[in-house]
C-alpha cells in the first residue's frame, strides 16, 4: 500500500494545493479560465496526441472496448436521470446533469497521467478510448436528456448544434483522432514538432491536478446538500462496477479491464460543470459533486489500486 500511495499522493497533493492556492487568494479563481485555455488548446491536447500516435493502432481501435464503455456510462445516466427526476422530484435537466456528473470521468485532466504513472504507457490507450466514448456516446446521450426539458431559450435546435460543434470540435477528441491517425498511418512527427509536444505534454499532468483543485474553490457550491449522494455514489462506487462487469461480459483481458475500472473511479469531469452552467441547469450542485469526488477518490481510488493488486512501476 505504501508503494501505491507514493504514486497517488503526489498526484492528489497537486490538486490539494490548488485548492489551498485558491482558498487562501495566492491564485484568484478568477485565473481558472487561463489555466482551462492552455490546457484545453495546448498542453492536454498534446498529451493526448503523443500517447495516441505512439499506440499501437490495434489497441486505439478496439470497437468492443469502446462500446462496452459507452453504454455502460448511458446506462447509468439513464438510471441517475430517472431516479433523480421521478423519485427525488427534480427537474429533468438538473436530474441529466446528475447523471452526467454520476457518469463521466475526469480522464483527460487527471486519468491518463494518473494511470499511465501507475500503469505504464500501454494503459494509455484504453484510457484515451474511455475519453473518445464519453464525448461521443456518453456525453451526447446526456444532452440530449437536457434537450428535453428545454435546454436554453435560444430553441433546442440552435442547441442541438451548439452542443454537437463542442463535442465533435472539442481539442481532446480532434488531438486524438490525429494521434491515431499518426499511429495507423506509421508516421513519426519530426523536430521541432515533436520537441513542441514533447514541451507542452509534459506539462499537462501538474498544471492539470494544479488547476482541477483551484476550480473546486466555488462559494455557491451547496457541499451539504443530500441531493448529491446520488452522483457522488454513482461516479464512485456504481460505474467501476459496473464498468467491470460490462468488460468482463465484452471479453476483455485482465489489463483492459483494471485499466477500464480505474479510470471509472476517477472523479467526475469539470466540462460537466461547464455544460451545466452553459444549459442554465444547477451548476451548484453539479460544481459540489466534483469537489466531493474529488475529495472521496484519494482515499476509494487508492483502496481500488490496492484491491486490484496493482504493483506500481
Amino acid at each position: 500500500m505504501q508503494t501505491i500511495l507514493g504514486v497517488t499522493v503526489p498526484f492528489f497533493a497537486l490538486v490539494w494545493f490548488g485548492y489551498i492556492a485558491a482558498r487562501r487568494g495566492w491564485v484568484p479563481t478568477e485565473a481558472v479560465p487561463a489555466f482551462n485555455g492552455f490546457l484545453l488548446y495546448f498542453a492536454v491536447p498534446a498529451m493526448l496526441f503523443r500517447f495516441a500516435a505512439n499506440t499501437p493502432f490495434a489497441e486505439i481501435t478496439n470497437g468492443r472496448y469502446f462500446l462496452a464503455w459507452g453504454l455502460s456510462g448511458i446506462a447509468i445516466v439513464l438510471v441517475v436521470t430517472l431516479v433523480a427526476w421521478r423519485l427525488m422530484r427534480q427537474r429533468l435537466r438538473d436530474a441529466a446533469f446528475y447523471g452526467l456528473a454520476g457518469a463521466v470521468a475526469n480522464a483527460g485532466f487527471m486519468g491518463v497521467p494518473l494511470i499511465v504513472a501507475l500503469l505504464g504507457e500501454r494503459a494509455a490507450a484504453p484510457t484515451i478510448l474511455a475519453i473518445v466514448a464519453d464525448l461521443v456516446m456518453v456525453g451526447s446521450v446526456g444532452l440530449v436528456l437536457v434537450e428535453m426539458d428545454g435546454a436554453t431559450r435560444r430553441g433546442w435546435r440552435a442547441d442541438v448544434r451548439d452542443a454537437a460543434m463542442r463535442i465533435f470540435l472539442n481539442p481532446f477528441l480532434l488531438s486524438m483522432l490525429l494521434g491515431a491517425a499518426f499511429s495507423g498511418m506509421g508516421w513519426k512527427p519530426g523536430t521541432p514538432f515533436a520537441e513542441i509536444v514533447k514541451l507542452l505534454a509534459d506539462s499537462a499532468g501538474p498544471c492539470a491536478l494544479f488547476a482541477i483543485g483551484v476550480s473546486l474553490v466555488r462559494p455557491d457550491a451547496p457541499l451539504r446538500s443530500g441531493i448529491l449522494a446520488l452522483p457522488v455514489a454513482a461516479k464512485l462506487v456504481v460505474h467501476p462496477l459496473v464498468i467491470w462487469g460490462a468488460m468482463l461480459a465484452a471479453g476483455m483481458d485482465s489489463f483492459t479491464t483494471k485499466v477500464a475500472v480505474l479510470v471509472a473511479a476517477l472523479p467526475s469531469a469539470g466540462w460537466v460543470f461547464i455544460f451545466a452552467t452553459r444549459y442554465e441547469a444547477d451548476a451548484g450542485r453539479i460544481s459540489a459533486t466534483i469537489l466531493w469526488t474529488t475529495a472521496l477518490a484519494f482515499v476509494t481510488f487508492s483502496a481500488l489500486v490496492w484491491l486490484l493488486g496493482i504493483e506500481t512501476r
